[in-house]
């Protein structure tokens, strides 16, 4: 079998569940049955339409290259030092993706790529500032070394949707160290 082929048959299994009908079998599901679910139920006739249009657009592979010919490439991101002098610090931390987010705000986005939090990140390892750590959990995460608490860069615990976490944030000065640095942070991103 072919990809689309392959397609067409989980499509087609997708419309049986969404309608309540045992795709092996062809016969119907007992009422009771999670499949009979209303909300299961949507999900398969969702999950069967976008198979549906995958098809007609002829697999995944050419979803994916008009995925890629729609969108242009962006030149590196890039922002004046007049624009960032409109930059909304705040007097309490916030996290890198916050401080990305707000520098973002003060560019046109469909003309460069954004800033994103990493970019800064991975400039600040490279001057110090953060250090990657495995975390209790095993995994790498960026903590600030004690050259990045002196500047403002601290550990907070927060709560989150799956309980307590340590969050790396920013305070008003570490904020003013990332705005005075970014032509060196971009620059970065042109390399």
């Amino acid at each position: 079998m072919d990809e689309l082929q392959i397609l067409e048959h989980a499509k087609n299994y997708m419309d049986k569940l969404a309608q309540g009908i045992n795709p092996l079998t062809g016969e119907p599901v007992p009422e009771d049955e999670l499949i009979n679910n209303v909300r299961i139920s949507r999900c398969f006739f969702y999950v069967a339409e976008v198979l549906g249009k995958v098809v007609e657009q002829g697999g995944l592979e050419a979803v994916a290259a008009a995925r890629r010919s729609k969108s242009p490439e962006l030149p590196p991101f890039h922002i004046s030092q007049e624009a960032l002098q409109a930059f909304n610090y705040s007097d309490e931390p916030l996290l890198v993706t916050h401080i990305a987010n707000r520098v973002n705000a003060l560019v046109d986005t469909s003309s460069t790529k954004k800033l994103s939090g990493s970019l800064i990140l991975k400039w600040l390892d490279s001057i110090g500032m953060v250090d990657v750590v495995l975390t209790e959990a095993g995994r790498k995460s960026r903590r600030p070394t004690s050259q990045g608490n002196t500047i403002g860069i601290t550990v907070q615990m927060r709560d989150g949707y799956n309980g307590p976490y340590q969050a790396v944030t920013y305070n008003r000065q570490a904020q003013q160290f990332i705005i005075d640095n970014m032509e060196a942070i971009t620059a970065q991103a042109e390399m």
